[in-house]
């Protein structure tokens, strides 16, 4: 099998990371939280996931979380009939915060208290461990 020249490492794990959460969200497991959830670009290709108007492109999903929250999405769980907020809620955590890690390339207005918060793990493990350290 040739690689397409414009395909890197990073690209295909994105794609294989976003294809792994969409299929955790297909159907009825998919449900919107406060009017948001997570979608695929699908008029152009399936290149970014999307959460309103904010987006990551696949190819920098991966690496724009660390691996708590990698591990995380590709271990969603099945949808079993009463589980969707669970696997929702996850879901629009997680890629919430790439989109914002990526984002913030471009933004220079946040102070060390909200970088901090940015670039700490957000997995449900670490957030738990954070609440009971306070």
């Amino acid at each position: 099998m040739v690689n397409h020249p414009n395909r890197s490492s990073a690209s295909r794990a994105g794609k294989e990371l976003a294809e792994a959460v969409m299929t955790s969200l297909s159907g009825r497991a998919g449900v919107r939280i406060n009017g948001q959830m997570v979608q695929w670009n699908t008029l152009e290709g399936k290149n970014r996931l999307h959460i309103g108007d904010s987006f990551v492109p696949v190819s920098a999903l991966q690496s724009n979380l660390t691996e708590h929250e990698v591990h995380e999405l590709e271990s969603l769980p099945s949808w079993n009939g009463n589980n969707e907020y669970e696997i929702s809620s996850r879901a629009l955590n997680l890629v919430g915060v790439a989109i914002r890690r990526y984002n913030h390339t471009t933004d220079h207005n946040l102070n060390p208290d909200q970088l901090d918060k940015l670039n700490g793990c957000n997995c449900s493990e670490c957030l738990k461990k954070r609440v009971t350290e306070r």
